[in-house]
């Protein structure tokens, strides 16, 4: 079985083809199927070797709103998401797939707190010493902002 691209190899792709029924027809269904919440935090889960629980106490996040989350009872808003990515010690890249199957806008690196928050993903940062990072240059934490 062939490995699977990298997003960044598939937009590579697409931003040199000659034709784009030839990227659309070539690739399987998987390619263009989108996780749901529920699928991206089983995956990161499974990737991540963690409990729900461990990501929830690492997110700090009250422990029967996040099992609603978990079990897909419940949306999440962006704040909570991050909570959750900082959870598992995601990456930027897992971060932003996060939020993207949770519904939320990814972070974007031109706006100064979304320009702290990949920082601090970057570097492996726990939610704590992120929402520190946050207070001390005058932003909204993560933890308080909803």
């Amino acid at each position: 079985m062939a490995d699977k691209k990298t997003t960044d190899e598939f937009l590579n792709e697409i931003l040199t083809a000659d034709q784009l029924d030839v990227i659309i027809e070539g690739q399987d269904d998987e390619t263009w199927n989108e996780l749901t919440l529920v699928q991206c935090l089983d995956a990161l889960l499974a990737d991540k070797g963690l409990s729900r629980a461990q990501v929830i106490r690492g997110g700090g996040l009250n422990e029967s709103f996040a099992y609603q989350v978990f079990s897909g009872e419940r949306g999440a808003k962006r704040e909570t998401l991050l909570q959750l990515a900082f959870g598992f010690g995601a990456t930027f890249s897992e971060a932003n797939h996060l939020l993207h199957a949770g519904g939320a806008s990814t972070l974007y690196s031109r706006d100064k707190r979304d320009a702290t928050i990949i920082f601090c993903l970057n570097k492996g940062y726990s939610l704590m010493a992120t929402d520190e990072e946050l207070y001390r240059r005058g932003m909204a934490t993560i933890s308080s902002a909803d």
